[in-house]
């Protein structure tokens, strides 16, 4: 029993074996893609201007422009205080807090029944299946 049991083993070890050997010697040139990303390289294109064309210009007759309002600055009144904004001056007086209690808020009284009503139209469909299309990994042309 043994005997037969050791030499069921090995044959089929040497059927492994010899399978592995055989599907090892495949001589077929497997075609490697130009392009595995997917993407089209892209083409270099000439740029060339078009041909030139006059600009229209619309004609306004100058009554119909509106005078502009000029304000006199005199750069010499304006206040000469540098400023840095990584300065701390502490404030003139301390800032002003109000409590507020949420218990004694002013109440604002609704009646839905004088609001006007606007009617609001619902679809409802199902949405088709989704395409699913197989992506290859986005990777980098050279």
């Amino acid at each position: 029993m043994r005997k037969l049991a050791n030499t069921l083993h090995c044959s089929i070890l040497v059927i492994f074996i010899s399978l592995f050997i055989v599907s090892c010697t495949n001589r077929k040139n497997t075609p490697f893609p130009e392009n595995p990303s997917g993407y089209r390289v892209p083409v270099a294109k000439p740029f060339e201007f078009p041909e030139a064309k006059p600009i229209q210009w619309k004609e306004i007759p100058e009554d119909s422009i509106p005078t502009g309002i000029t304000m006199p600055l005199d750069i010499s009144k304006l206040p000469s205080r540098p400023f840095s904004i990584n300065d701390f001056k502490p404030l003139k007086s301390p800032v002003a807090s109000t409590p507020l209690n949420w218990k004694k808020l002013d109440e604002l009284k609704i009646n839905l029944d004088s609001l006007k009503a606007i009617n609001v139209s619902v679809k409802k469909f199902r949405l088709p299946k989704p395409a699913i299309t197989r992506l290859n990994p986005p990777t980098k042309c050279e």
